[in-house]
């Protein structure tokens, strides 16, 4: 359970974020997408196969199986089969994964808090003191 909150803020931001910079026309340039960034956030809780993967994300098992391949590819996840029943693959996050998602947990934080403080600056030239502070009020309960 220790990154389920990080995973609903990551979605929050990678979400807002993402709209933000289409909305301003800028093209994002990001290495993964929202769903591989959730895939990672997952596999750090636990070590899932690709049918859990699939189901959990509800993304067809040749999209898991294409991102997942992607992640070894960069030695971000390893694979092993079921001891038990050797059709099933259980994908486990490695080291180098857990540092990539970190990097990518504060590569968000730095550019939401950025974004966040832009709105706040245009907030606080437009709207009246009470309007702004009930904006920081709701961004601090969302990311509570």
């Amino acid at each position: 359970m220790k990154y389920i909150d990080r995973y609903i803020q990551l979605y929050f931001k990678d979400k807002v974020f993402s709209n933000l910079v289409t909305m301003q026309g800028h093209e994002t340039n990001v290495e993964y997408t929202r769903t591989e960034k959730m895939i990672l956030m997952a596999l750090a809780e636990q070590k899932m196969n690709m049918g859990e993967i699939s189901s959990m994300f509800e993304i067809p098992n040749s999209t898991a199986n294409f991102m997942i391949n992607k992640f070894k590819k960069k030695n971000l996840v390893t694979t092993e089969k079921n001891p038990e029943d050797r059709r099933i693959i259980e994908v486990s996050l490695s080291e180098q994964g857990r540092e990539v998602l970190n990097e990518i947990l504060m590569n968000l934080d730095e550019r939401f808090t950025e974004m966040i403080s832009k709105m706040i600056g245009l907030l606080e030239k437009k709207a009246q003191p009470e309007e702004v502070e009930a904006f920081k009020k709701c961004i601090d309960i969302i990311l509570s």
